[in-house]
């Protein structure tokens, strides 16, 4: 890892660590939770390299997460995720937050976008944009902006007390993907852990979900220099 993630990277843990404070006793009070989740992870080399693990801040790898959602405490769930910023983060071999926090991304408030399907009853939650890194600093600029990545997010989950649309009551899906630098979390992992927090700093809202096997591929793009 190269200094200034170091330094990002342990910032990152104290918010996370102050954030989730006095997490523990309010478990029962999660509007959610994340499991059996998979990844899909696409590695940029060149002449057998990893572009991002030699050159610092491209953010050229991609990956794909799916989870399942289960838990939904549909009201607190959904207001959250309309109204709070959003935080992914990607950690390495655990989910107990320190210094393995590779990457983490946010979606500021009132970005996403929200659709119940009126035949189904299954509601939505999209977002698709460029988000900001906060373990990549923009190198082109200064150590304070941080390095931007695109991002996808879709929530699919199902609020009634029937099940529906293949989704028992009270849970659902998400998906998670676009391109980041993966360098620290690739030769770190596995396991590898998603995290979600949908209400930062209330410790109530949050959960993660590891993977011991994530499926990585190649792609050599040393014809393109």
């Amino acid at each position: 890892m190269k200094a200034g993630r170091t330094f990002l990277a342990g910032a990152i843990a104290v918010v996370f660590c102050l954030g989730l404070a006095g997490a523990a006793p309010a478990r029962a009070a999660m509007p959610f939770a994340l499991s059996g989740a998979t990844v899909n992870e696409v590695i940029d080399t060149i002449s057998g390299t990893a572009v991002d693990c030699a050159d610092f801040p491209a953010a050229s790898d991609t990956y794909v997460w799916n989870a399942d959602v289960t838990s939904i405490h549909s009201v607190t769930f959904k207001g959250d995720l309309k109204t709070n910023a959003i935080f992914i983060a990607f950690l390495a071999d655990t989910c107990t937050i320190g210094t393995n926090v590779t990457n983490t991304l946010e979606i500021p408030p009132g970005l996403t976008s929200i659709k119940t399907d009126k035949t189904t009853g299954l509601v939505t939650v999209t977002f698709t944009g460029a988000v900001p890194d906060f373990n990549s600093f923009n190198t082109a600029n200064s150590l304070l902006p941080p390095f931007f990545d695109d991002l996808s997010l879709v929530v699919t989950y199902n609020p009634g007390k029937s099940a529906s649309g293949g989704l028992a009551p009270g849970t659902g899906t998400i998906r998670v993907s676009g391109n980041a630098n993966l360098c620290d979390l690739v030769t770190k992992g596995p396991p590898q852990c998603l995290f979600l927090d949908i209400n930062i700093g209330t410790g109530t809202a949050y959960s993660c979900t590891c993977v011991t096997a994530p499926s990585e591929s190649v792609l050599d793009i040393t014809s393109l220099f």
